[in-house]
This record gives structure tokens, sequence and C-alpha cells, in this order.
């Protein structure tokens, strides 16, 4: 008894916030489905596509993603347009696969330039430009984040789409969230080579946002219990009062005993 009146308002104290960050934290939803990337056409608006091998890239290793397509498009006499999608489903993921480090890593030069507001598939979309170079070849990069099927929109430039995006996941509202990535080599001009991707964007940005996840949400620990019968709702009230019962009794002056 006087190990519990000594430490009761510190064990009670641990014990009821375990118990209550168990309870009423909300559990990360579960994806249902499989995503399906066939939704995006090989050929589609005068563009066709090609898959590009991956076998020896470690994105499955290093990012855990959900899907990836990694696919080149060609139309006319144009250069390839590369499209990458990397999906990731709630928090099971490590990364964004953000360009600032994928490109750096394989040898490429970054120069940032300005975003761009775009019109893609009706729907405007902060998007990130930059030049990458490489052996005297740059290429031109468009990208930003999606949550469900719209744009990840914050303030502050590469950071502010990642803090979004990792905020999204602790608040745990998010079920799928990708990165919308196209480049192409510049040859005409920077402002040609976006043209060029702000027309592929126009034309297959409505499929990507076709890609749906079937996400399913369940209840808080509290909820699930309490709804499960008497035994239930006991478990949840023993869980919570237990602890502010060792703190009580921790608190409680002892009885003074009487003289005679």
């Amino acid at each position: 008894m006087s190990f519990i009146r000594k430490h009761g308002v510190v064990l009670g104290g641990a014990l009821f916030v375990l118990a209550a960050g168990w309870l009423f934290v909300q559990p990360e939803p579960k994806l249902q489905n499989k995503l399906d990337l066939s939704v995006i056409p090989m050929e589609y608006a005068g563009y066709y596509g090609r898959d590009i091998d991956i076998t020896d890239v470690p994105i499955e290793e290093q990012l855990a993603p959900q899907a990836i397509l990694f696919r080149d498009y060609e139309k006319g006499g144009d250069r390839p347009i590369t499209l990458c999608l990397v999906y990731n489903y709630a928090r099971r993921s490590r990364s964004f696969h953000d360009p600032h480090v994928c490109y750096p890593a394989q040898g490429f030069k970054l120069r940032q330039l300005p975003s761009r507001v775009i019109n893609v598939g009706g729907m405007d979309v902060t998007a990130h430009v930059m030049i990458a170079e490489k052996n005297h070849q740059e290429s031109m990069i468009v990208y930003w984040y999606m949550s469900g099927d719209k744009p990840l929109e914050e303030r502050g430039g590469r950071e502010g789409f990642l803090k979004a995006a990792v905020m999204s996941r602790l608040r745990r509202d998010l079920g799928v969230s990708n990165m919308v990535r196209v480049s192409t080599p510049i040859l005409y001009g920077e402002e040609t080579a976006f043209e060029q991707l702000h027309s592929f964007l126009k034309a297959y940005f409505p499929h990507i946002r076709k890609v749906r996840a079937d996400v399913a949400q369940e209840p808080m620990p509290a909820r699930r219990l309490w709804t499960s019968g008497p035994a239930g709702k006991a478990g949840v009230v023993l869980m919570l009062i237990l602890p502010l019962a060792l703190v009580a009794v921790s608190l409680a002056k002892p009885k003074e005993s009487g003289s005679g």
C-alpha cells in the first residue's frame, strides 16, 4: 500500500494516458483494393506509351510504394515525355519520392524555376518546375502532389507541399497520396518544353484522376468496445477508472490512528 501511496500519481497517470491513447486514437484506414493503373492509357490523343523497365532501380525497396507507373510517351517527332506516378497508401511508405532528392542522387544538377499555376482537366494546380542537367543535356521537370484526386495546395514552395502531405498522414485523414511528375529533354527552349508537358498533362491528367482507392476507416477501439455489448462497456470504463483510482488513493491523506 505504501508503494501505491508513494508512486500512485505517476503510475496512475501513465496508465491513464496509455489507456486513453489506445482507446481514442483513430486507426489507420485500410486499403480494400489494389490500385488499378490500367485506366491510364498507353495510347491517347496521339501519344504512344512504352513502360520503362525499373527492375534495377531500387524504388520498391527504398520507398515501399503502393503502386508505380514509369512510362515514356512519344507524339510525332517530339522527344519523349516521361510520366512518373508514385502512389503511397496512408503511412505505410517511407518517402514521397521528392525529385530534389532522387535527381541529385543520379548525378543531376537542379535549377529551381518559379512555380506555375496550370489548368489540367478543368482543375487548377500549382506545379513545381525545375531544370535537371547532366552531361550537358537539360530536361524540364514539372510535378506536384495529390491527396486522393485533389492536389495538395500549400504555400511555401516545395517544403509546403511536403508539410501538407506529412500533416495529412499524421491526422490519418489521407487514404492514398501520389506524386505526379512529367519530364522531357529541352531542345527548343524552356518555354517550348513547358508547353509540351502542359499539353500532355491536359490530355492525361483526367485519366490519372480515375485511379481510385477503396479505403475503409475502422472505428476507434473505444467505440468498437462500447458497441460490442455490456462486457465491452465495462472494459472501457475499467481502463479509464482504475488508473484514476490509483491517483486518488495516492493523493488521499492517510487516517490518523487514535491515541489511548
